[in-house]
């Protein structure tokens, strides 16, 4: 049964990349300007960045890209990789001063899968991330986790 795919909302652009000796990987997805976001989070160790901004009483309404990534704790570095490509784009919440880019971003525990000393991070290559946009998003090896490596966890 055909539910639709993410990149199937306009303007919507998603990205993967994945490691397949480390068993790992990262999806990003950049959202169209003026986007608004919620989150429920969960769990009994949830790892997450910025996503208390998205509760409803917070001053922040929009979001410029959202980081979901393998590694742990680690790889909520990657979201300041995607940080810095949005901001090279002149892309984020006006401050004034700056372009702050609100990137919310959630990671599992993979370290156990494969190569725990390689996982997403800051220097995680956005722009190849951003040529790995895939159309239909399989349920194939791809980005998150090496999609929770086929959902094992």
């Amino acid at each position: 049964m055909y539910l639709g795919y993410l990149t199937d909302v306009k303007g919507v652009e998603v990205g993967h990349f994945e490691d397949l000796e480390a068993l790992t990987g990262v999806t990003v997805v950049l959202p169209p300007e003026g986007s608004v976001c919620g989150v429920d989070v969960r769990g009994g160790a949830p790892g997450t960045r910025e996503t208390d901004l998205l509760r409803p009483e917070n001053f922040v309404n929009n979001i410029h890209g959202i980081l979901l990534a393998g590694g742990s704790a680690f790889g909520l570095d990657a979201a300041s990789g995607v940080m810095k490509y949005l901001e090279e784009k002149d892309i984020g919440l006006d401050v004034g001063v700056a372009r702050v880019p609100i990137v919310p971003g959630a990671v599992i525990f993979d370290l156990g899968c494969g190569d725990s000393k390689v996982r997403p991070d800051f220097n995680m290559d956005i722009e190849l991330v951003k040529k790995h946009q895939e159309k239909k998003i399989d349920r194939e090896l791809l980005g998150l986790g090496l999609e929770q490596l086929l959902e094992k966890f």
